[in-house]
């Protein structure tokens, strides 16, 4: 695989730090704007969340990532980047979204949520259940591709993405619950 450069710029948005303090103060804003919720109200934003961060990063991850049906040149375009993350599994550059990328994300969903539900507040506990899922996210891909454990969750992880980056990698598209390849058929 041919060599690619990596900009300075690149390299902070990728950088698990940065992603940490960046999604941290977005969360203490949101919380700071967020009424008084009750922690059943808060609770079920955070299922709502994950699974939405999960929708999403499944989606892009099968369609995008792993195209079958785009043009060539779109699809060798895709590839060239996605391949570097199935080829270099222990640079951590290549295993965590740019912030660039997560955060167009959980700005489309909170848009689309706020067609649904115009509440204020509750626009804030879902942009802070986003911002904490997308956090999660990332955490568990770093877990996963660059520290050993011997914890029944990290091997259960490993199990799992390991169904994605094995033979075929058309199978396991979801990275912190299954539940999309299960609904799509590509559980494996």
């Amino acid at each position: 695989m041919e060599q690619i450069k990596i900009s300075p710029a690149y390299r902070v948005l990728v950088d698990l730090r940065v992603i940490s303090v960046f999604y941290s103060l977005l969360i203490a804003y949101g919380l700071m704007h967020a009424e008084f919720t009750p922690v059943w109200s808060l609770a079920l934003w955070l299922v709502a969340g994950f699974v939405t961060v999960n929708f999403w990063e499944y989606v892009i991850h099968r369609w995008l990532f792993h195209p079958t049906r785009w043009g060539n040149q779109f699809k060798l375009w895709i590839l060239k980047i996605h391949a570097r993350h199935h080829v270099h599994t222990e640079n951590h550059l290549y295993s965590v979204a740019p912030i660039s990328t997560s955060l167009g994300v959980i700005l489309a969903s909170l848009g689309f949520q706020t067609i649904f539900n115009p509440s204020s507040n509750a626009r804030w506990c879902y942009f802070v259940a986003l911002c904490l899922s997308y956090l999660y996210h990332e955490f568990v891909h770093h877990w996963v591709h660059h520290i050993q454990s011997g914890h029944w969750l990290h091997k259960a992880y490993v199990r799992f993405h390991d169904g994605h980056h094995g033979e075929s990698m058309r199978h396991n598209f979801g990275f912190i619950s299954p539940l999309w390849d299960v609904v799509f058929g590509t559980y494996k």
